[in-house]
């Protein structure tokens, strides 16, 4: 079995979470990612092969809300950029209010996956707000500066707030970023890895060591909570083109709004 990620910009690495390899070729929706495949298949076999599993693929298509939450300055913008855009901006403005935007991973179950995301501010002034944010989402990446360590310990709260307000089952993940500034010598750690699985183990989260510069880390963070979110249902095709020929159906999308 082959795992797709999309975009490919990195690779896997310590993690609380199920493993993976974080390396494919980029794609828009799933489909893509699959085709390139396709075109490199030795026979008429292979082919059929893979164009059966782009057919399951865009026939199992979910949508699911993920919230970012964390200390201003933490690096969610960042890693949202990073994991969106391939893109990473040394110079970055603070978040007012929240950012949406959108991207898809391609599990190796062959399952599409499209996490609408909702990057918070980190300000104090605007903790209020998050929970219109996390409420009702299918799961929350809550990030911290591993060279801070009142950022490791804002964290920890978000978490203890997560599992007592989110909705039930919600998955949680913690990424420590800035991991290239350590590696680089340009801080010292704060927070050691140890540290942070051991949180992440007892609190039962996804943990990942991340960089939004080099993009360690940053797809598998994403492609790890794509695997653990429930998938119940297929996603809506009514606004997608069937491979099959049939008509679409009226299946529900997964997830909810944006609030």
């Amino acid at each position: 079995m082959h795992t797709f990620v999309q975009p490919n910009n990195g690779s896997g690495g310590d993690a609380g979470g199920s493993g993976g390899s974080g390396d494919a070729d980029r794609g828009e929706s799933g489909g893509p990612v699959i085709y390139s495949l396709v075109c490199q298949a030795s026979s008429d076999a292979a082919r059929d092969e893979w164009m059966q599993a782009i057919r399951r693929c865009l026939e199992q298509t979910h949508k699911f809300k993920v919230v970012l939450l964390g200390e201003s300055g933490a690096g969610k913008t960042c890693i949202v950029d990073q994991f969106v855009n391939q893109n990473f901006a040394d110079l970055q403005t603070s978040t007012i209010g929240a950012a949406f935007q959108t991207q898809t991973v391609v599990t190796d179950e062959f399952t599409a996956v499209k996490f609408d995301i909702w990057d918070t501010a980190g300000q104090e002034r605007y903790n209020a707000l998050a929970p219109m944010y996390y409420r009702e989402a299918a799961a929350a990446v809550v990030v911290y500066d591993m060279t801070t360590r009142s950022s490791f310990n804002k964290a920890q709260q978000w978490i203890d707030e997560l599992k007592a307000q989110a909705k039930k089952g919600v998955i949680i993940a913690l990424a420590g970023n800035k991991l290239d500034l350590v590696e680089a010598g340009l801080a010292d750690k704060a927070v050691t890895a140890e540290e942070g699985r051991s949180f992440a183990a007892q609190n039962n989260v996804i943990f990942f060591e991340t960089s939004a510069k080099t993009a360690h880390n940053v797809n598998q963070l994403f492609l790890d909570v794509a695997k653990q979110i429930p998938k119940e249902a297929p996603a809506s095709h009514r606004n997608g083109i069937r491979l099959d020929g049939k008509r679409d159906g009226d299946h529900g999308e997964i997830g909810s709004g944006c609030c």
